[in-house]
């Protein structure tokens, strides 16, 4: 099929989708089975399928598009939110409602059995290219955790599967409070420090930089700016940096 007919396809299925007052897009539908509050206004929740049909597939570190419970399909009440979890498992989100948005004063009010509505997965910020003579230095900010708790279980899920596939890896994660903390740290080098921290702790990693070195940044975006400025400042090339920004 060529090019041109699948864009065709495409608009005439939009139309008639919107004909019939239906979303343009494919949904997956996901009950929240449970609702996590981490600390503070942070919460953690976990879903499945409402059916078979509604099974999502996705590769670890990429994000979906969610939409609101219960809200329109409208652009206020979608996000993009990363997987924290592996393709096969069940589904499981983190979210910070601190600030004020539609989407998120939704999330506040929802509760266990309320159904969600996923759709259009994607994101580049995977394991693609990376393989056992490399070593991946996960960077997180804040909630940015999220994709990479993702990448950390696909590596250790290789790494008990064929135990000498996977690369070698260690963590960093910079904020005040912690994320996950306690479910990351076996058998890695794991480090928790403040954004005071940071400019030392970039030192550190360029002194002992090397070729075989893939770094992982995620979180805020000027936070994601920063830190990428820093480590080609120090003479990480470009290339050897994948980011992941959270400002949405």
């Amino acid at each position: 099929m060529s090019t041109l007919l699948k864009k065709i396809l495409k608009l005439i299925s939009r139309s008639v989708r919107r004909l019939f007052g239906l979303p343009p897009v494919r949904m997956y539908q996901q009950r929240i089975d449970s609702i996590e509050n981490e600390f503070g206004q942070c919460f953690t929740y976990y879903l499945s399928p409402l059916s078979a049909r509604d099974e999502v597939r996705f590769i670890p570190g990429q994000y979906t598009h969610v939409k609101a419970p219960g809200s329109p399909f409208a652009k206020q009440y979608i996000r993009h939110l990363s997987f924290a979890s592996l393709p096969g498992q069940p589904l499981v989100f983190s979210m910070d409602l601190s600030s004020s948005s539609e989407f998120k004063e939704a999330f506040r009010k929802v509760k266990p059995g309320a159904v969600i509505e996923l759709f259009k997965t994607k994101g580049a910020f995977t394991l693609s290219g990376l393989d056992r003579s490399h070593h991946a230095v996960f960077i997180a900010g804040g909630i940015g955790v999220t994709p990479i708790r993702s990448l950390i279980l696909e590596i250790e899920r290789r790494k008990a599967e064929i135990p000498s596939s996977p690369p070698s890896y260690e963590f960093v994660h910079v904020g005040k409070n912690y994320l996950y903390h306690g479910q990351l740290e076996s058998g890695i080098s794991a480090r928790y420090i403040d954004r005071k921290d940071v400019p030392q702790t970039i030192e550190s990693l360029a002194e002992s930089d090397s070729l075989q070195k893939r770094y992982y940044i995620s979180g805020p975006h000027e936070f994601v700016s920063d830190l990428s400025s820093m480590l080609i400042a120090a003479g990480v090339s470009a290339e050897r940096i994948k980011m992941e920004d959270f400002s949405h």
